[in-house]
């Protein structure tokens, strides 16, 4: 590890001479530092401010302001600094506290020699933290980079889907249909063929429309989540399956960015097509509730009720829907209803927004 050369170090304590026993052990260590000592509860906060710290060296047992008040005080105002305590003697049990308070390491003044190891150990463990910190964000920027490009190119698909082949195939879907009247006109049959391809056509024109909206279900003229919502409760309804319905409480407008819109229609999606396929379920409503400060997604069945977590492991699309709302900083909940079924919730904040949009 390779040493700062303008480390700080915060020393709480109220004999000179040992503090400069610590110093001395700490430049035997390699450390290049640069000390400041106080004793008073006053003079330590104003350090922390004035000074900034990279570590810190508290005594346990002062008279009037110890380490184990110092440390709470770092805790509070900046958690990140590493806390070693120096102290006399110290049993088992005073050593645990330490350590839960959040204390970096112990070391025993008749021990002058570990402290050397104790203040590379603690800095290293920060810088290590660190390094896990950074990699944490740069996996989650990567991780928003790939959704973001995805839902732009599910977009762009379908965007070409439904101006450029959906548009073409409505122009043969027309011709076929216009030759068919010309032919009725001049008291020529049309011929069944005829007829036929102008069926196959108006059903790819649908086929198309399905594919362009199952790409970016928040694209097209009526792109809300309101809509988006009804349109997914339209086509899942109907025999053979349940029933399916949607209520709308909205005494607010919707307020989470488009991308966190999708995750919630994403996560009806696949709530709804779970009742449908495993509930055996007469019945299911999606609810969306919208006040000034959330929007609650709810899909309520009437069916057997969710499986049973320790006979049946959760799904892949049980995770999705966990990682969805996880992604704009929703809450989601799998549970069963008081009388029968399952009910899947989802509470988002008003003005939730991917982290990308905040990145």
């Amino acid at each position: 590890m390779s040493t700062h050369p303008e480390l700080k170090i915060l020393m709480l304590e109220d004999v000179p001479e040992e503090a400069e026993v610590l110093q001395r052990e700490l430049r035997r260590a390699g450390l290049a530092f640069v000390a400041w000592r106080v004793q008073t509860r006053e003079d330590f906060a104003d350090a922390l401010d004035e000074f900034e710290p990279d570590l810190i060296l508290a005594d346990a047992k002062l008279p009037k302001f110890d380490g184990h008040s110092a440390l709470q005080m770092v805790r509070h105002r900046t958690p990140r600094i590493p806390v070693i305590m120096v102290t006399g003697a110290l049993g088992d049990e005073a050593a645990v506290e330490c350590l839960l308070a959040g204390a970096s390491d112990y070391v025993l003044k008749d021990r002058p020699a570990r402290l050397g190891p104790a203040v590379l150990r603690a800095l290293q463990d920060e810088e290590d933290r660190r390094s896990r910190e950074a990699a944490e964000r740069e996996r989650k920027r990567l991780e928003r980079a790939l959704r973001e490009a995805a839902a732009e190119e599910r977009g762009r698909l379908a965007k070409e889907l439904h101006d450029g082949l959906g548009q073409e195939l409505t122009g043969f879907s027309m011709m076929a249909d216009g030759l068919a009247k010309q032919l009725e006109r001049s008291g020529v049959p049309v011929p069944p063929e005829l007829e036929r391809l102008a069926s196959m056509a108006r059903h790819a024109i649908t086929a198309c429309r399905d594919i362009a909206r199952g790409l970016s279900p928040l694209s097209g003229p009526r792109s809300g989540l309101t809509e988006a919502l009804r349109d997914l409760t339209d086509r899942f309804g109907g025999p053979p399956g349940p029933s399916v319905s949607l209520t709308l409480d909205l005494h607010a407008p919707i307020t989470t960015s488009r991308e966190a819109s999708e995750h919630l229609y994403r996560i009806a999606q696949e709530a709804l097509t779970n009742a449908m396929k495993h509930s055996t379920a007469a019945t299911v409503e999606v609810r969306l509730d919208v006040d000034a400060h959330t929007v609650r997604l709810r899909v309520l069945d009437d069916g057997v009720g969710p499986p049973d977590p320790s006979t049946k492991p959760s799904g892949l699309g049980l995770q999705t829907m966990h990682d969805r709302a996880a992604a704009i900083g929703a809450r989601l909940a799998v549970v069963a209803r008081p009388d029968r079924g399952t009910a899947v919730i989802c509470e988002a904040p008003q003005g939730a927004r991917s982290p990308s949009a905040t990145a």
